[in-house]
C-alpha cells in the first residue's frame, strides 16, 4: 500500500497554488498525511538539536569560567547542584520558557555577569518561544529533499504549512515574525542600554562587566521579558522609565500580528 501511495505521489503533477497542490481530495489527503508525518520527525529533531547545543554550550561555559566554578561549588556543597545538573535544568527551563532557575533564590542574578552562560539561555528562550516558527522552517529549508522523490511532499509542506502544523508559518509570515521580533527586542534594548548601563554592572570586581557583557545582558533581558521571565535583576535596580517599557513590552508579542 505504501509503495502504491508513493507511486501515486511521484506520478501526480504539482500545481503551484498557495494552499492546494492537487485538484483531487485523495491526493491532497495523501500529501497532507505524509507531510504531517515529517513534521513529527522534524519537531523531535529540532528539540534534540536545541537541547544538545544548549547543554554542551552551558556545561562548557559553566565548567571553564572561574566565577561559575565558585558559584557551582557553593551550590554543590549547599544543595548538591553540579554543573551537569545546572546545565540540564537551565536548558529545559529556558527552551520551554518555564522561568525556573535551580540556583539559590530561584533566579540568575548571581551569574548575570557570565555572558557565555546567559547568552545560550536567551537564545534557547527565543528558540522555544517566538522564534520557534522561524528556526523550525529554516531547519526544514536546509535539510529538505530538493530534487528527489520526496520533493512533492516538501513542496506541500512549505506552501501549506498551517494545514500541517499550526506553529509553522508561510514564508512571508515567517519573515514578518522575524522582523517584528527584532524590532520589539530593539525597542527594549536601546533604552535599557542608554538609561541603565551602569545598573547592568555588578558590584563585585570578579564579575565586573565589559561593554560586551552589558550588551549581552540587555539583549537577553529584552528577550526574557516577553517570554520566560527569568530573574536576572531586581526591579528596584532598574530605572522607572525602563520598568514602564518592560511592562508595556510584556503585552506585545509578534504572534498576534502573524496569526
Amino acid at each position: 500500500q505504501q509503495q502504491q501511495q508513493q507511486s501515486q505521489l511521484q506520478s501526480f503533477p504539482l500545481i503551484n497554488t498557495p494552499d492546494v497542490l492537487c485538484d483531487e481530495p485523495l491526493y491532497d489527503s495523501i500529501y497532507e498525511y505524509t507531510a504531517m508525518g515529517k513534521i513529527i520527525k522534524y519537531v523531535c529533531l529540532y528539540i534534540f538539536i536545541m537541547y544538545s547545543i544548549g547543554f554542551i554550550w552551558i556545561y562548557t561555559a559553566s565548567s571553564l569560567l572561574p566565577w561559575m566554578q565558585d558559584v557551582l561549588a557553593y551550590q554543590l556543597e549547599e544543595q548538591g547542584i553540579s554543573a551537569v545538573r545546572f546545565s540540564i535544568f537551565a536548558v529545559v527551563s529556558s527552551f520551554n520558557n518555564a522561568g525556573f532557575a535551580i540556583l539559590e533564590g530561584g533566579g540568575l542574578s548571581d551569574i548575570r555577569g557570565q555572558w557565555a552562560v546567559i547568552l545560550p539561555i536567551g537564545l534557547l528562550i527565543a528558540a522555544g518561544h517566538t522564534m520557534f516558527p522561524v528556526f523550525f522552517r529554516l531547519m526544514i529549508e536546509i535539510t529538505k529533499d530538493k530534487g528527489g522523490s520526496q520533493r512533492p511532499i516538501y513542496h506541500y509542506l512549505m506552501v501549506s504549512s498551517r494545514k500541517c502544523y499550526t506553529h509553522m508559518f508561510s514564508s512571508v509570515q515567517t519573515r514578518t515574525l522575524a522582523y517584528l521580533f527584532g524590532l520589539i527586542t530593539l525597542i527594549q534594548l536601546i533604552p535599557l542600554l542608554g538609561i541603565d548601563w551602569k545598573q547592568l554592572q555588578y558590584e563585585q570586581e570578579e564579575k565586573d562587566y565589559s561593554g560586551f557583557g552589558n550588551f549581552i545582558l540587555a539583549f537577553v533581558f529584552s528577550i526574557n521579558t516577553r517570554a520566560a521571565g527569568f530573574s536576572f535583576m531586581e526591579e528596584e535596580q532598574l530605572h522607572v522609565g525602563v520598568l514602564w517599557i518592560l511592562i508595556a513590552a510584556m503585552f506585545f508579542g509578534p504572534y498576534p500580528f502573524i496569526m
